[in-house]
Parts: C-alpha cells; structure tokens; sequence
C-alpha cells in the first residue's frame, strides 16, 4: 500500500519506481494498493488520471486527521509504503521506498 498525495512531490516522484515493481511482478500474485491524502479531490482525480492510477485499487482517505488507519500505523508523513500479505496480516508497516532495493527481499520472500 501505497500513502501518498498529488501535491506530494516525493509521492509523485516514486511512482516511476513503483511502476517498475508493478512490470517485475507482473502475473505474480501481488497488488498495489493507493491511498490518497489528498483534501481536495479535483487534485486527487487528475493526478489518478495523470499517473494512470485509475486502473488500481486507489482509494481517497478523507478525515485523515480523525482517520483510524493514520491512528493506527502512526502515519505523520507521506510518502509512506507498507506491505501487507494476502490474508491481511501487516508484514511490514514502514516499508522502504520502491526505488530502495530493501524492498525486494521482503516481498520476494512473502509471494507464494
């Protein structure tokens, strides 16, 4: 999952290497994941569009401040990556940036 918002440049900027994920593994059995921050949705749809988001699970967080899920995994800043195995245990709540190759070896090692 990926925590981001259009106005966020370092969001913006790690889409390429997400993308580059996405290529690796595709037909394997992983998704991605987007969670805006965005409090204004006409800047959240045309980055969606611009950033070809539309096609991937992309969801809006409104009330971030009041929200639940910044409560809980203590979500201060974005960009924020967090990888969470297919029955929905959390494996790593603060994950390394897709352009980091850190982030290879825990998601090599949780796909089937």
């Amino acid at each position: 999952m990926s925590s981001r918002a259009s106005w966020c440049k370092p969001c913006r900027e790690e889409l390429v290497a997400v993308r580059e994920l996405e290529r690796k593994w595709a037909g394997k059995n992983i998704a991605f994941m987007y969670v805006s921050f965005d409090t204004a949705i006409a800047g959240r749809k045309k980055a969606s569009v611009y950033e070809k988001l539309a096609t991937h699970p992309n969801y809006l967080l409104s009330k971030t401040k009041n929200s639940s899920c910044v409560k809980e995994f203590n979500i201060r800043t974005i960009p924020r990556y967090m990888l969470i195995g297919k029955d929905g245990t959390i494996i790593n709540d603060n994950a390394p940036t897709p352009s980091d190759p850190k982030l290879q070896r825990p998601i090599d090692s949780n796909l089937p």
